[in-house]
């Protein structure tokens, strides 16, 4: 049983949320324009924008700042007031940290979460497919067992990070016909063979 329990809906931690706003006024809005006009994506601050705030959702006990979502969502707010892309692409990066905090496995823990934290990896969300778009029920990207691990089939479309990410979460199908209930999540990383 954790020592604390911090409602989710709690008031926000006005600290976190000025961090936020400082961050945004200093490292995303002067270059937002800049970012927009050249299509260019932005991987070292959003390294630097994960190292401070990718452990949002992440409890302290596993190196997080534990907030609640009203501080998130005022934190991701401020962002958003820069940039929005900027801010996008940080929820993507928060929310993998997030799930691999809350349940990942242990070696998935051990193997990926600090670095998440620290904005050495950068994660990326794969649902959307050519043929499926969101509906995660119809995606025909397949997991098939192979020896002890898995091997995935399939394509994926309009993934946010794509570009400089270092794990991306892959949802894929692991029974035909299942639908929903044959999805599962899969960390792969870039550099994967």
């Amino acid at each position: 049983m954790k020592d604390r329990f911090i409602s989710p809906f709690a008031d926000p931690d006005l600290e976190l949320v000025k961090a936020a706003s400082d961050f945004a006024e200093n490292h995303v809005l002067p270059y937002a324009e800049e970012w927009e006009r050249t299509r260019t994506s932005p991987v070292d601050t959003v390294r630097r924008g994960a190292a401070q705030f990718a452990g949002l959702l992440v409890e302290p006990d596993q190196g997080g700042l534990g907030a609640s979502f009203t501080t998130a969502a005022q934190v991701l707010a401020e962002l958003a007031r820069a940039d929005l892309a900027f801010a996008f692409s940080l929820v993507v990066h928060i929310n993998l940290t997030s799930a691999v905090s809350r349940v990942g496995s242990e070696a998935h823990r051990e193997r990926y979460l600090k670095a998440l934290l620290a904005g050495e990896l950068i994660g990326a969300f794969c649902l959307t497919e050519p043929g499926a778009g969101t509906d995660a029920g119809a995606i025909s990207t397949r997991a098939l067992q192979s020896g002890d691990g898995w091997q995935l089939n399939g394509e994926k479309a309009w993934v946010t990070n794509c570009a400089f990410a270092d794990l991306f979460s892959v949802y894929a199908q692991t029974s035909d016909g299942s639908g929903p209930a044959g999805i599962a999540t899969f960390l792969v990383d870039r550099e994967c063979n």
